[in-house]
């Protein structure tokens, strides 16, 4: 009997061991976001200075807006674990690019979570990353009331063909209807609206070849 002591219990700790291990993988799938929320990414606007009307001097500086709702109306509170990550990100088009400044990675304070920001390689895809640090629960929030403007851009002198385009990404476990716009850059006419099948997008350059004043909806043949 003494001698199947060790056996029994060296399987009694496997089974523990075991047991710890599905418990631990049954908490980390019970611990997504839960609860509504209406965070989104709607009204995409990119706006040149004043007293610029549009983007077609080369280095004309501008401000990339939008509305942290995602168009629907106040939604209930919702509840976030540590760990869990939320992100979003917005991408120019060719003719313009995101330029970095001190304030454009805001993270507020107290804070229930850290935000990280990142800019691609060509300046035009800008990604920001919210990570909770403590399991949080906030009360319901109408998001589309909130509009935020960090980011900066500047016109490179290439022709500005496209719009640009946003996505979001929740927290865990929770759903947007918004997880991916298209938005407008304002003095750019053809900008206004996504182009229709069969649509083209064509720079017109200014006198000496030098910047671009717009771009303009183009049909072709069918």
């Amino acid at each position: 009997m003494l001698n199947n002591l060790p056996r029994r219990v060296g399987a009694a700790a496997i089974a523990l061991a075991a047991f710890g291990a599905f418990a631990l993988i049954g908490a980390s799938a019970a611990s997504a976001a839960s609860g509504t929320s209406n965070e989104g990414v709607t009204n995409l606007v990119i706006t040149p200075d004043a007293p610029s009307a549009n983007f077609s001097t080369p280095g004309t500086m501008g401000t990339v807006s939008w509305s942290r709702g995602d168009g629907t109306a106040l939604q209930g509170g919702h509840s976030v674990s540590l760990g869990e990550v939320q992100y979003r990100t917005w991408t120019v088009p060719v003719g313009l690019q995101i330029v970095r400044s001190s304030g454009d990675c805001p993270n507020p304070s107290p804070s229930d979570y850290t935000t990280t920001c990142e800019l691609s390689a060509d300046g035009r895809t800008y990604t920001l990353t919210r990570t909770a640090i403590r399991n949080s629960t906030w009360a319901g929030t109408d998001w589309n009331t909130v509009t935020n403007d960090f980011i900066r851009v500047v016109s490179t002198g290439e022709a500005i063909t496209g719009v640009p385009t946003s996505t979001y990404t929740p927290w865990p476990g929770l759903t947007s209807a918004s997880t991916y716009t298209e938005g407008t850059i304002v003095g750019q006419d053809a900008a206004e609206t996504p182009l229709l099948a069969g649509g083209v997008i064509a720079g017109v350059a200014l006198a000496g070849g030098g910047a671009v004043l717009g771009i303009r909806r183009r049909r072709t043949a069918a």
